[in-house]
């Protein structure tokens, strides 16, 4: 009698027994031992904070019934798919056992993501990240303008891109002489990962005038300017 496994991500902690029965078959003593510990999802995974906040994450478990689970905090940085190392917790070390992450006052080098990994004996782990972003004022890193062409060098269209970033995103808008400007036959907005670009098409189209793209958030508002 014997059985294959067909997928394991995650290495064993413990032999795995298979018992045959008279009646029953198989024992459920390999299912138990499948059976990761449920982390609940009544709680935040993402906080946005202002420096010098008190904020925290909160992570709770059930396992088998009986079973002690421990719950361990850590920061993972990885250095590639197979190596990673454990950055420093606001606790000083590299790990904390606590249903409670705290941050007494929140550092700039505080924000990235963390985890919370479940142990029940005898079982897999389970894991949850979460992720911690500090507000920032939205900047503006790039800005281009760009000119598109017809056959014969007869001017189509005009782009003009910008790169941002702001945390918590930021609305954005364009204006044209102080006039904000919506999705036309004359002009066309797209907005992808911090990249928005003002296509404004030439062809019987008043196009030359002042610019303006501005992006903002509840910490404050930045802008750019082109004159065409």
């Amino acid at each position: 009698m014997f059985f294959v496994l067909l997928s394991i991500t995650a290495a064993f902690i413990s032999p795995i027994t298979c018992l045959l029965l008279p009646e029953d078959g198989f024992s459920s003593d390999l299912e138990s031992k499948l059976i990761r510990p449920k982390i609940y999802e009544n709680t935040t995974t993402q906080i946005y904070a202002d420096v010098g906040d008190s904020v925290q994450f909160e992570c709770y478990a059930s396992g088998s019934p009986g079973a002690n689970i421990t719950i361990e905090w850590s920061r993972p940085k990885y250095i590639n798919v197979f190596q990673f190392s454990n950055i420093t917790l606001p606790n000083g070390e590299k790990f904390y056992r606590g249903n409670i992450l705290k941050f007494p006052s929140v550092k700039p080098e505080h924000a990235g993501s963390y985890d919370c990994t479940v142990y029940e004996e005898h079982t897999l782990p389970s894991s949850r990240s979460y992720l911690l972003s500090i507000k920032s004022k939205p900047i503006i890193n790039q800005a281009i303008i760009k000119k598109v062409f017809k056959e014969k060098n007869v001017l189509y269209a005009i782009e003009l891109s910008t790169q941002s970033e702001a945390i918590p995103e930021g609305d954005i808008a364009w204006y044209k002489d102080a006039q904000i400007l919506n999705i036309s036959d004359e002009y066309q907005i797209s907005f992808y990962s911090g990249t928005s670009t003002l296509t404004i098409l030439t062809e019987n189209n008043d196009y030359h005038g002042t610019y303006k793209f501005v992006i903002k958030n509840e910490i404050g508002q930045t802008e750019h300017s082109f004159e065409i």
